[in-house]
């Protein structure tokens, strides 16, 4: 009990002294990166409030210098709503006009669309299309009918038909007019190409694209169009800000961003989108000063900022401020102000953070591991010198019943006590029969310390597989005898007569030796312990040794192989045996490149099988 006090309080040491560096180290660490991070963030302020004013100086002559008036770009938002250039619907919106179509001319709309489109009958639909058009229905429904009898060949012209349809839809949303110049153009119609300008620059839709290819020779047309949408996408982002356009406003929006510069009319907001380029103007004069252009992320213009965003506003560093002037139309003095983002100004700092942290985890998880194995390493420790302990007085309870019983049968002999010839050879007898109990155990002990120590090596030569199986059970007759147990040896099959595998003589024998020794030991009297042999493919010899004594529980057949163990208290207490003969069995079994089997359940018995290649070792 000393000894396990003393062994627990060395375990409890040995830990402390693993963990107690790795944990003032962590601590040491997490420490500096607290200090890192404060030392980062005063150095890019006092770096930034040197170099700001330089840098406002920068941006206004470049800002200023840049905004030319043929490089900005003009439009006019009124209500919430872009009115020049004209915006229009980027997806088809169904008009309403059909449902407000009085009983008449929606009676005709719907005949004149079932004849057409139901019933193909072409005839009937283009008088029901030409009544309806020449009626005083709504100018919806006539300019529909004159695009239907249009593509039925017995309407007017395309391009006459696109000046009237103005913003007319169709059923499902498109544009009349810009439908009757497709049609036209896709069937070479020149006059069709005339109207095509105007109708792209008071009539702009989404199908104005598959105008503009459809109609040749209209590059500048095209030109234009790419630069009126440029512009519609900045002012549909623009356009419910609501800009406040009592005062000179700037804003930024788009990628590359845009400057929009508002300025109230009587019509609606003037607005002014200057380009990227003018924009990007103000990057390279921070990149002149500082080198990192992305540290910009807001500048003033009289009392209005204008953002160049670099992720959300509320978690940038704000470092330094500056002022300075815009020329633009008048001089407009600013304030520019400098944020850090954190992914920017804490880079480098993170990537000590996690280097430092990965450190910390490695060395914590190098602590970890060397506590397991510690504690690992003294369990097995612990269960190695309890089952060592149980060994040695197994073992030497062993070795005493049969050298007491040897010492009292030949002091009896010695001093003539024992009278009568045959009595004197039944004293013989057991004194020969105890000796070879303690041979064998003798030879297992000895051959635990070879295999313990890594020396135990077999001699492969041929044996007669029958005739040594035979010899293994006469052996073990006069044990089995003495435990009334009935051993027998079924009769081998005819394939295996005469087959001489290569095997070590003595290491099968001890084998086989330790299974009829269990099976005996396990049986109880008046039963009988059977040897049988079989073979099979692809070239194996099994021997099988079967008891019928208690069993074996499932749970405890993995570890019958298990050096010292034995199963149950009961076991322990009442079976003869050091608990390492399975072990060896095992062993032998797997130098062979064969296997021991085991098939059992409680209270039907067990078999042992030895199952061994007839060529010898495997691999």
């Amino acid at each position: 009990m000393k000894g396990r006090h003393s062994a627990h309080w060395s375990l409890i040491w040995q830990a402390v002294l693993i963990v107690l560096p790795v944990a003032v180290l962590s601590a040491i660490g997490f420490s500096y990166l607290r200090f890192d991070r404060a030392a980062v963030e005063q150095e890019a302020r006092e770096r930034a409030q040197v170099l700001m004013p330089q840098a406002a100086a920068e941006i206004g002559r470049r800002v200023g210098k840049g905004l030319r008036p043929q490089s900005v770009l003009h439009a006019i938002i009124a209500g919430g709503r872009i009115q020049s250039p004209p915006d229009y619907s980027r997806l088809p919106v169904p008009p309403d006009w059909p449902e407000k179509l009085p009983p008449g001319p929606a009676q005709l709309w719907g005949e004149a669309q079932d004849a057409l489109y139901r019933r193909g009958d072409r005839p009937l639909a283009t008088k029901l299309f030409r009544s309806l058009a020449d009626s005083n229905a709504p100018s919806a429904a006539r300019i529909n009918a004159e695009y239907n009898l249009l593509l039925l060949g017995s309407g007017g012209t395309a391009a006459a038909l696109a000046r009237k349809a103005g913003d007319i839809l169709t059923e499902s949303g498109a544009p009349v007019g810009d439908l009757a110049l497709l049609f036209a153009l896709r069937r070479g119609d020149a006059a069709a190409v005339k109207e095509v300008p105007s109708r792209v620059r008071e009539h702009p839709s989404f199908l104005t694209p598959e105008l503009l290819d459809a109609a040749p020779g209209l590059n500048d047309l095209k030109a234009e169009w790419a630069t009126q949408e440029e512009t519609r996408a900045l002012l549909r982002q623009l356009a419910p800000l609501h800009m406040d356009c009592s005062a000179r406003a700037a804003v930024e929006m788009g990628n590359p961003p845009f400057l929009a510069w508002g300025s109230p009319q009587r019509d609606g907001c003037h607005v002014s989108l200057v380009p990227p380029p003018v924009v990007a103007a103000v990057f390279d004069a921070l990149a002149a000063v500082f080198r990192v252009a992305s540290r910009c992320d807001a500048v003033e213009v009289s009392g209005n900022r204008w953002s160049i965003r670099r992720g959300q506003e509320n978690a940038r560093i704000l470092l330094a401020t500056a002022t300075a002037s815009l020329a633009f139309e008048a001089p407009y003095p600013f304030t520019v102000r400098v944020f850090a983002a954190p992914e920017t100004l804490y880079a480098g700092y993170r990537r000590r953070f996690w280097f430092t942290t990965a450190l910390i985890l490695a060395a914590a998880s190098a602590a970890l591991i060397g506590l397991v194995g510690l504690w690992r390493g003294f369990r097995r420790q612990m269960r190695l010198s309890e089952m060592k302990s149980n060994f040695v007085s197994s073992v030497s309870h062993e070795l005493r019943a049969p050298i007491a019983a040897v010492r009292l049968m030949a002091e009896g002999l010695e001093q003539g006590r024992i009278a009568g010839e045959a009595k004197q050879r039944d004293y013989f007898h057991l004194i020969v029969q105890e000796c070879r109990r303690l041979s064998s155990l003798v030879e297992n002990v000895l051959d635990f310390s070879r295999i313990d120590q890594g020396r135990k090596q077999y001699s492969f030569e041929p044996v007669d597989a029958a005739a040594l199986v035979r010899h293994t059970v006469a052996l073990m007759q006069p044990c089995a005898a003495e435990r009334q147990v009935a051993l027998e040896l079924a009769d081998p099959p005819a394939e295996i007569a005469g087959l001489e595998p290569r095997w070590d003589h003595q290491a099968v024998e001890q084998s086989l030796v330790n299974l009829i020794d269990n099976a005996i030991k396990h049986s109880p009297p008046g039963a009988a312990v059977t040897v049988r042999m079989e073979a099979g493919p692809p070239s194996w010899i099994r021997v099988w040794v079967e008891d019928h004594g208690p069993g074996i529980p499932p749970e405890a057949q993995a570890r019958i192989f298990d050096l010292f163990y034995r199963h149950g208290s009961e076991l322990r207490r009442e079976t003869r045996g050091a608990g390492i003969g399975l072990s060896i069995v095992k062993h032998a079994a797997e130098a062979h490149g064969g296997r021991v089997l085991v098939k059992s359940a409680v209270g039907e018995g067990s078999r042992f099988a030895l199952e061994l290649p007839i060529n010898g070792a495997r691999g």
